[in-house]
């Protein structure tokens, strides 16, 4: 009592004895808790507060907390405070302050505040919690409630939908057709040089972009606007079709193998499957610990599974058909950030915050293998090789990092690419469809191109202003053409001197 003017009732209450204006200025720390630090303060002071909200009194503080709001005694601080939290600023709630949860408050609008605690207080959260529930509710809701797949839409804003011979928009042109069908050993890609393509549309930052597979006729974006769009890639080179399914900036796009469809993975924690002809949302998919997703991955020659990686620091695997989640690689310690299947869906690498690499069977969630070293930094994206012998990773060191995946998965010491600053940033990495360049974004926005035999840099473009060129990626069946998107809300098309 000496130290603070008051303590604990030792008659074993919840009151207190001694200056109450001094306890309610302390918010009910005693003399039991002056040897506390400041983070035992803290953490008490948390107990505390969500004891109030679940309707029991504070310890320490308890019945004579009436007496201090009854008689004007309550700080300002806790006036204000409670009016962040939609409560009464000088009345008490049901079962706040000693007064028994049973006991229905005095007056005529006594059903009225009842109802009115109920919906402003959730039992068990902390005031932190019921401030951030008290803004949601404010914007319109939680954005982790999502919206429904049936709730999801797409509109068509192409020329028309069908062609004169009755032909699907999502149909290829000829050439295109001609260059997917070319032997592999007969395409030869060239270093960008000019940007030949600029797209707006987007009302904020592009996250992500991926080509149709094969013939790459047309681009994905995914925008921090909530929406994807789907662009030509040759002719008018037009915005063909809007989706709109999320309540949170989408944060990748993938396509299944045959194009289609893909999924969308947004930061509302939903991934939405897409049909790309009509625009039909399909599914929408969360993990068990509603988890911010930040890959999903669909295996090859089973598209029906896919993997979702995500904050939960888990790797789920769903059955599209059911819906549900079938297995669960929960071996990371920290939020997962790449998942790449290789060895024809047999294997699955994943990459965490955690900096380890995990190699598993597909289905079976005990790792086969596990890299691990202390001078090793965090992968934030992966891509494999066109020969499907090698998995490169994006690693937080400002260089890209090669591993061997057969006949062991180990790093390949001398295939290293460097000279970019992607620190800090998820910048997407691509190699081009004959192996002969690597390529990648950086913090800087800039495009990095690699010669894959010498390690050097055969082309460095300035590709975005206002932020990192955060994603790129190479045209399937046309070597001279890569793509960038960055954080300014522009993708580009980037070709050779002579590319149109």
């Amino acid at each position: 009592m000496q130290t603070l003017g008051f303590a604990a009732d030792p008659s074993g209450g919840a009151g207190f004895v001694g200056d109450r204006e001094a306890a309610a200025a302390m918010r009910g720390f005693d003399s039991r808790d002056a040897s506390l630090t400041r983070a035992q303060r803290r953490a008490l002071g948390a107990a505390r507060d969500a004891a109030e909200l679940s309707g029991q009194a504070r310890m320490g503080w308890g019945r004579s907390r009436v007496t201090a709001v009854e008689t004007g005694g309550i700080t300002e601080q806790m006036r204000r405070h409670r009016k962040e939290l939609g409560l009464p600023e000088d009345e008490l709630e049901e079962g706040e302050g000693g007064r028994p949860a049973d006991a229905a408050p005095e007056g005529e609008d006594g059903e009225q505040e009842a109802s009115a605690s109920s919906s402003s207080a959730v039992a068990g959260e902390s005031l932190a919690a019921a401030r951030r529930r008290r803004r949601r509710g404010n914007a319109g809701g939680d954005p982790k409630d999502g919206m429904p797949a049936e709730a999801a839409s797409s509109d068509f804003v192409g020329k028309s939908e069908t062609d004169y011979q009755g032909r699907s928009w999502l149909e290829p042109p000829a050439a295109e057709r001609a260059a997917a069908s070319a032997d592999l050993s007969d395409r030869t890609s060239v270093a960008p040089r000019r940007c030949i393509h600029r797209y707006t549309g987007h009302s904020k930052g592009v996250q992500d972009i991926a080509f149709l597979p094969d013939t790459g006729h047309m681009l994905l974006t995914a925008s921090l606007d909530n929406t994807v769009r789907i662009w030509q890639t040759s002719s008018t080179r037009k915005c063909q079709r809007v989706y709109a399914g999320h309540t949170a900036g989408v944060r990748q796009v993938t396509f299944r193998a045959d194009g289609a469809s893909f999924a969308s993975a947004s930061f509302d924690t939903h991934v939405k499957i897409w049909d790309t002809e009509t625009g039909k949302c399909t599914g929408s998919y969360q993990t068990a610990a509603k988890g911010t997703p930040s890959c999903v991955t669909f295996r090859p020659g089973d598209e029906n599974t896919f993997v979702i990686g995500g904050s939960d620091r888990k790797v789920s695997q769903f059955d599209a058909r059911s819906g549900e989640i079938v297995q669960t690689y929960d071996y990371h310690l920290d939020n997962i950030l790449t998942a790449t299947y290789y060895d024809e869906g047999r294997k699955l690498v994943t990459t965490s915050d955690d900096k380890k690499i995990f190699v598993w069977e597909h289905g079976i969630n005990v790792p086969m293998r596990q890299i691990q070293d202390p001078a090793m930094h965090a992968m934030t994206c992966a891509t494999m090789h066109p020969s499907q012998e090698l998995w490169c990773g994006q690693a937080m060191n400002n260089q890209i990092v090669v591993y061997n995946v057969s006949p062991k998965f180990r790093i390949n010491r001398k295939a290293k690419f460097s000279g970019h600053i992607s620190a800090g940033y998820a910048c997407q990495l691509s190699v081009s469809s004959d192996g002969q360049f690597m390529a990648s974004g950086d913090g800087h926005g800039r495009l990095w191109v690699w010669d894959w035999k010498s390690r050097k840099a055969a082309s460095r473009l300035r590709a975005h202003d206002a932020g990192p060129c955060i994603g790129c990626e190479w045209h399937p069946a046309m070597g001279d053409i890569i793509a960038t998107c960055g954080w300014d809300g522009t993708a580009k098309l980037w070709g050779s001197a002579t590319t149109k």
